[in-house]
Parts: structure tokens; C-alpha cells; sequence
């Protein structure tokens, strides 16, 4: 059968064509070393080393506030949005900062009319170092230390002690920002009821600018720890779950700060008002110690002392004078090992471990790095874990013979002591057990997996030791902090051994089920669509 499909035309022979090249040939010029002019940088206009600095104060500063706004935002390609965004919170922020130093003028005139205007400066001085050791902490990796565009920040014309500079001061500003805010309106209610002189003046000057200053450069020095920390156990998050268990921690000492101060605000009578505030005063130096430049500061406006004024400038200058001296000596040394991580991303032998553990075991230690390895995972499957033992630390500053004075009258404090103990130990198991049931991390532990659950499908393990594994870490964690937390409990009083074993026991026992329960739910119903773990996790 003959083949009727049209062949494609052939292009037709080129005759050969002798083409002349014109005359200008191009030779490359033969130029020595010794012929190339040496570049003279003071003929280039280059800015100042100040005017850098500002520059890069201005981009750092812009940066912190910005990040702090948009935080992580997922549509970046709505840039109108996007550059709205930080001035929008800027416009809350200020409304904010106003409504709060407002409070907090309120708050500080109530201490001053109750006779309590010595602890003012002292109060301001710590209330103001707080934000900035939180911010510091959170901030301080990435703005001096184990930033993404490190190559290229170093690679520019300008003086690496500029660029230092320029990020310490962009840390010690942002927080100055919210110490004044904080401390103005303390200051101006301790001016409300006090003699204004020109020492006291001069002395909150330098509280303002100042106060929080050594508090800043221990924060940066515990950030580097916990970076440096966390790139050599390659635990990417360590400072975010250090961070919510100290915040968590904050939040409920300051919850139990204002309940104790309600059940004490019967003491505000003139009878036993002289007693309670030497108390006060007493308990307020006590705390100062943490944060000696409070204590300066306060005797300073307190008895006019010179020495504890230079003392409270000395260290307040020095402590950031230090953590120049610091970075500026130990930069790249620092940034290298905070980012070690990072650069070795080729596996060697020296990753390989040497220990042989079960099946079961290495599933165990999976699931441990797993829960660890995302903060909202961490902070929501511990959450009543922590508060638990948090509360029974705190208690243990507390006898129970004094939690049953501020019920009875003293006289009946012995009689009333064996029934504390019993009512003490009902709601200390009833509520445990419901927070170490809140602990529940086998219910999202399948639908954990994601994309990658057909990993655990293929490795030769059966299920029962893969869902089990999952309800072992469960239980391995409430029980721990179930023990830790019967000992604080233990140590001032509060309930007895036995009381301590039910509190143990039937946790473990409520927490089992729920587990084996909400696993058996994950299991039927998984969700291996999510995106952000935060999706399961609530």
C-alpha cells in the first residue's frame, strides 16, 4: 500500500559565499597590574559612619516593628494590604499605649494614696524591665544574631562595629520605647505626692532612659545560651517553648498576685495598715533583689543616696558597653555557632548513633521530638501539665495553717487544720485530674503525622506498636508531672502521702481512657490535609 503522507519540503543548497570581515577587528587591550590605577576611597563619596549607623538604626527598628505587626503573614502578594498593615497597628498601638499608661497612672496613684509612695520608683524599674527582657528574648535571635541575610549584610562597604552598633542599639530602643511608656506615668504619680527637685529629676531621666538596660543585656546573653543551645540539639524551637513556660508561669504569679491582694484588702484599715505596709516593704526589697538597679534607683529618691545613683549609672552604662564588647569580638564566632544547624546540611557518620534501642523505644523517643518539635503542639498538650506544677510551686511559699487564717480567726486555725488538709487534697485531685486530662496528645498524634503518614504505613512495625508508642508518651509525661507537681504539694503541707498517691493514680488511670478514646477518634477520622499545625492542635 503506498504511502500517500506529503514529505516536508527540503530546504534548498546555500552556494558557499566568501564574506570579507571589515577592517576593525577587535584585540584585547594588554594591561599589567602596575597599569591599573589604585582605587582612592577618599575620593568616593561615601556617608559617614554616623550617618550609616542612623540609617541602619532606622532599617532595624522598621524591621522589629514590622515583623511584630505582620507577624506571619501568608498573602504577600497583597502589597497594599501589607504596607497598611504596620501603619494601622501603629494607629492601635498609640491608642493602646495611651489607654495602659493611663491604668497605670491610676494604679500607681491608688499605691501613693494608700501610703505606699516609696515603692513607686522601685515598682517602675521592674514593671518596666519586664517588656523589655520578653522582647529582647524573642527578638534577639535573628536582629543580632543568626540573621538570614548575614552574607550579604557583611559583604557591604560599611564597618562591621557599625552594623553591631546598629542592631544592639535597634534591641536596647524598641525596648526603651515601652519602658517609658511604662514607668512616665509612674514617675509623674510619684511627682503628684512628692517634692519635685532637680536630683529626683535628674534620677528619673535616667530611670526612664536607663532603668531597663541591665535587664536587656541578660536577656541577650540568655538568648545566645538558648540559640547556641538549640543548634547543638538541633531543636530548631527551644526558645519559643522556654518563652510560653516562662510566660506561663508570669501570668499566673501575677493572677495569684492579685488574688492574694484582694484577700488582704482588709488590712487597709487604719488599725493594722502600719503593720501591713512594713510587710509590704519588707516583701518589696525582698523582690528588688532579683533586679538590684530598681533598689538603687529607689534609695536613691528615698534617701538622696550619691552612691547607689553612680552605682545604678555605672551598671546601666556598662552592662551594654559589655554586650558591644561582646558581639563586636565574638561576631562571626557567635553567628557560626547559633547557625550551626544551618550550614552542615550534609549527613556525616558522627550523626549516626551508636545506641540500638527497640522498635518500641525509638517510636517512643519519635513521638517526644515530634511533640517538642512544635511550639503550639508543646504549649497546648502541656498546658495543664504546667500550670499544675506552677500552681504547686507557688504554693509551697504559702502554709496551709496561713491559707486557713484568712478564714477563721486564729484561735481556731488548730481546728480547722485536719479538714484544710482534706478539702486541700479533694480539689487538688479533682482539678489535676482535669488539667492532666487536657494533656491529651494521642487524639491529634495519627492526624499529626500529615503528608508523611505513609512513612509509619511502610516501616516494618505493627500497629499496636506505633498507636502505642503514641498513648505511652501520653502517659510517660503526666506522669511525670504529676509526681513533680505531688511533691510541691508535699513539701509545705498541704496534703498527705496518701492523698498523693490518689492524685497520682487516678490521673494516670482518667488519662489512659481519654487517650485510648480520642486516639481511636483520630484514627477513624484523620486529618492529613492541614497546613499549619495549629489547624489540629485546637
Amino acid at each position: 500500500m503506498a504511502n500517500n503522507v506529503p514529505q516536508a519540503p527540503q530546504r534548498p543548497d546555500v552556494p558557499e559565499q566568501n564574506l570579507q570581515l571589515s577592517g576593525d577587528v577587535f584585540i584585547p587591550a594588554q594591561v599589567s597590574a602596575g597599569q591599573v590605577p589604585v582605587l582612592d576611597r577618599s575620593k568616593l563619596k561615601l556617608p559617614s559612619d554616623l550617618k550609616v549607623f542612623w540609617m541602619l538604626l532606622k532599617v532595624q527598628i522598621t524591621m522589629i516593628w514590622t515583623t511584630q505587626v505582620i507577624g506571619a503573614r501568608k498573602n504577600f502578594e497583597r502589597k497594599v494590604g501589607a504596607n497598611a498593615l504596620p501603619i494601622v497597628g501603629g494607629v492601635f498601638a498609640v491608642v493602646g499605649a495611651l489607654f495602659m499608661m493611663v491604668y497605670i497612672y491610676g494604679v500607681s496613684t491608688t499605691l501613693a494614696i494608700a501610703g505606699f509612695t516609696r515603692l513607686l520608683p522601685l515598682a517602675g524599674i521592674l514593671a518596666g524591665a519586664l517588656p523589655g527582657v520578653i522582647l529582647t528574648f524573642v527578638k534577639a535571635n535573628g536582629v543580632l544574631f543568626a540573621y538570614k541575610d548575614y552574607d550579604f549584610i557583611m559583604s557591604l562597604p560599611i564597618k562591621k562595629s557599625t552594623i553591631i552598633y546598629s542592631r544592639v542599639a535597634a534591641l536596647y530602643a524598641a525596648e526603651g520605647i515601652w519602658s517609658i511608656t511604662i514607668m512616665l506615668p509612674v514617675f509623674l504619680a510619684y511627682f503628684s505626692f512628692e517634692a519635685v527637685t532637680l536630683p529626683r529629676l535628674i534620677g528619673a531621666l535616667f530611670a526612664l532612659l536607663l532603668g531597663p538596660n541591665l535587664a536587656v543585656s541578660a536577656a541577650i546573653l540568655l538568648a545566645f545560651a538558648v540559640a547556641a543551645l538549640a543548634a547543638k540539639l538541633h531543636f530548631k524551637n527551644l526558645g519559643m517553648v522556654i518563652g510560653g513556660v516562662f510566660g506561663l508561669f508570669f501570668m499566673v504569679a501575677y493572677l495569684f498576685f492579685i488574688f492574694t491582694v484582694s484577700f488582704n484588702a482588709d488590712k487597709f484599715v487604719p488599725g493594722v495598715v502600719d503593720n501591713f505596709r512594713d510587710t509590704v516593704f519588707n516583701v518589696a526589697s525582698s523582690v528588688g533583689v532579683i533586679y538590684l538597679p530598681s533598689l538603687w534607683i529607689a534609695d536613691f529618691f528615698n534617701s538622696g543616696s550619691l552612691v547607689s545613683f553612680l552605682l545604678f549609672a555605672l551598671v546601666s552604662v556598662g552592662a551594654p558597653a559589655a554586650i558591644v564588647a561582646i558581639i563586636s569580638r565574638f561576631n562571626d564566632r557567635i553567628n557560626a555557632l547559633v547557625s550551626e544547624d544551618k550550614v552542615q546540611k550534609k549527613f556525616t557518620t558522627k550523626q549516626i548513633s551508636t545506641k540500638s534501642a527497640t522498635p518500641f523505644v525509638a517510636l517512643i523517643r519519635k513521638e517526644i521530638l515530634t511533640i517538642t518539635g512544635y511550639p503550639a503542639v508543646f504549649i497546648n498538650m502541656l498546658f495543664g501539665c504546667l500550670l499544675m506544677v506552677i500552681l504547686a510551686f507557688i504554693s509551697m511559699f504559702f502554709s496551709t495553717s496561713s491559707i486557713v487564717a484568712y478564714f477563721v480567726p486564729a484561735s481556731e486555725v488548730p481546728r480547722y487544720l485536719p479538714l484544710a488538709r482534706t478539702i486541700l487534697g479533694m480539689i487538688t485531685t479533682w482539678f489535676g485530674t482535669s488539667m492532666f486530662c487536657a494533656a491529651n496528645s494521642a487524639a491529634i498524634s495519627y492526624s499529626l503525622e500529615g503528608r508523611s503518614n505513609w512513612l509509619m504505613a511502610t516501616m516494618p512495625v505493627s500497629p499496636k506498636q506505633i498507636f502505642g508508642a503514641k498513648i505511652a508518651v501520653n502517659m510517660i509525661y503526666v506522669f511525670i508531672f504529676s509526681v513533680l507537681t505531688q511533691i510541691f504539694f508535699l513539701i509545705p503541707g498541704h496534703i498527705t502521702i496518701e492523698t498523693a498517691l490518689r492524685n497520682v493514680i487516678l490521673p494516670l488511670c482518667i488519662v489512659f481512657l481519654v487517650s485510648n478514646v480520642g486516639l481511636a477518634i483520630d484514627i477513624r477520622r484523620p486529618n492529613f490535609d492541614w497546613t499549619s499545625v495549629i489547624d489540629i492542635t485546637k
